[in-house]
C-alpha cells in the first residue's frame, strides 16, 4: 500500500497536470511568447515554492496573464495560492492550538467559507417551524404511466430527488455558494438540509428558512425541473414560505405554505415554477436573488392572481448552463405528443419564456452597469 507522503506527492502531481494542462489550453505558453516545454518548467518552479498542509490543504497555480481576476497591479507573474477553509466568523477550520499559518514569498494564502448558513442546525420537525417549500406536479401523470409503466416512473422519480439531494450527499457534500464574511462577500461551499417526500404525482422539497438558504434552494428547484424537462417529465410547480409542520418520520405534512403552493400550482397554465406571494412577507424580508428568479407573469386561470408574488423560478438559466439541446426542442417535443390543444398551449408559455430569459439573461442589471465576477 502507497505510503501516505506518497499519495500527497501523487495528488500534488495530479493537480498540477491538470491546471497546466487547462493553462496550456488556453494558450498560456503563447502569450509569454514561450514554449509549452518552457511553460512547464517555469510554472514548476513557481508550483515548488509553497507546500500544503493540513489547514492550507488545497494548492494552486494561477496564472494572471490567463486568468485576468486574478491579475494584481504590481506583476503579471505566475504565483501559488495556498487555501483553507474557514467558519462563517473567518476562524480557521482544522487549524490547532498555536498553528501558525504557512508563509513564503511571493505566495497567497486565501479561504474559503464551508458549512451550513444556520450553524448545520435543524429545528424539530414535530413542531411547527418555518420553512421554504416547492411543490412540483408532474403534468400528464396517468399518461406517462400508462406510457412507461410503473418502474420507469419510480426510476425517474430516484433521478429527481437524487438531483434535490445530491449536493448533501456524502459522496457530493458541498454546494457552490457565496457567504459574507467581516462584511465582504466571498466563495463558499454550502451544505443545505434539504428534504424531500413524493406522493403519486407530486413532488416536494423542503427546508428550514434561513436568509442564507434561500439562493441554493432556489438554485436546487431549478436543477430539479431541469432534470425532470430532460426526461421528458413536465412539471409545473410552486415555491412558498411559512410556518409548518413537516415531519417525514411521522408522515405529517401541514401548514399554510403547503395550502399556498398547492393553490397556485393548479392556478397555472403552462409548464412552469412560480413562486407565492408569501415571499413578500413583509416580517421575513426574504432575500431573493435576482439571478435564481425572473419578474414574469405566467399564463394564470381565476384566482391565481392573488397567490403570485410576480416571481418566476429562472430554469432556463440552469438549462442553458448544464445541457447541450436547446429547451424549445426538448418542449416543442412534448407539446407534439399533448393529446389537447389546451396542453399545447402550455409547453408554447414554456417556451415564450424560455425566449425571454435566455435573450435577457442579466435584465437585472441597471442601463449603463456592468456585472464583475
Amino acid at each position: 500500500m502507497p505510503q501516505p507522503e506518497l499519495e500527497s506527492a501523487q495528488q500534488g502531481n495530479d493537480a498540477f497536470r491538470q491546471i497546466t494542462s487547462s493553462l496550456l489550453a488556453q494558450g498560456a505558453h503563447a502569450k509569454r511568447g514561450l514554449s509549452e516545454e518552457q511553460y512547464l518548467a517555469l510554472a514548476s518552479a513557481v508550483w515548488s515554492t509553497c507546500e500544503k498542509d493540513q489547514v492550507y490543504a488545497v494548492k494552486l497555480l494561477i496564472d494572471p496573464l490567463s486568468q485576468p481576476e486574478f491579475r494584481e497591479d504590481s506583476s503579471d507573474n505566475l504565483f501559488c495560492v495556498l487555501v483553507a477553509r474557514v467558519g462563517h466568523r473567518g476562524e480557521l477550520i482544522d487549524a490547532p492550538p498555536d498553528y501558525v499559518p504557512p508563509s513564503y514569498p511571493g505566495v497567497k494564502l486565501s479561504h474559503v467559507v464551508v458549512g451550513s448558513p444556520s450553524g448545520g442546525h435543524e429545528p424539530d420537525a414535530s413542531q411547527p417551524q418555518t420553512y421554504m417549500l416547492a411543490f412540483l406536479d408532474v403534468l400528464g401523470f396517468e399518461a406517462l404511466l400508462e406510457r412507461v409503466g410503473l418502474a420507469e416512473v419510480h426510476a425517474h422519480y430516484m433521478l429527481l430527488l437524487d438531483q434535490a439531494l445530491r449536493p448533501q450527499s456524502h459522496e457530493h457534500q458541498w454546494s457552490r455558494a457565496k457567504s459574507v464574511v467581516r462584511g465582504e462577500v466571498v466563495p463558499a461551499l454550502m451544505w443545505l438540509p434539504v428534504r424531500a417526500a413524493h406522493f403519486s404525482d407530486s413532488l416536494l422539497l423542503w427546508v428550514h428558512y434561513h436568509p442564507g438558504h434561500v439562493e441554493e434552494f432556489l438554485a436546487r428547484c431549478s436543477r430539479v425541473f431541469c432534470k425532470a424537462l430532460a426526461l421528458g417529465i413536465p412539471l409545473r410547480g410552486a415555491v412558498t414560505v411559512g410556518d409548518a409542520v413537516l415531519d417525514n418520520e411521522a408522515n405529517v405534512f401541514l401548514g399554510k405554505p403547503l395550502v399556498e403552493a398547492a393553490r397556485l400550482e393548479s392556478k397555472q397554465d403552462w409548464v412552469g415554477v412560480s413562486l407565492g406571494v408569501s415571499f413578500k412577507s413583509k416580517n421575513l424580508r426574504i432575500p431573493i436573488p435576482p439571478e435564481k428568479i425572473r419578474i414574469h407573469t405566467p399564463p394564470l386561470k381565476d384566482g391565481g392572481a392573488m397567490l403570485f408574488s410576480d416571481l418566476v423560478l429562472d430554469w432556463p438559466r440552469v438549462w442553458n448552463s448544464e445541457y447541450s439541446l436547446s429547451a424549445i426542442e426538448k418542449l416543442s417535443s412534448l407539446a407534439e405528443a399533448a393529446p389537447t390543444e389546451a396542453l399545447k398551449g402550455r409547453y408554447a408559455a414554456a417556451c415564450k419564456f424560455y425566449e425571454v430569459s435566455s435573450g435577457s439573461p442579466d435584465w437585472f442589471i441597471p442601463p449603463d452597469f456592468t456585472k464583475e465576477a
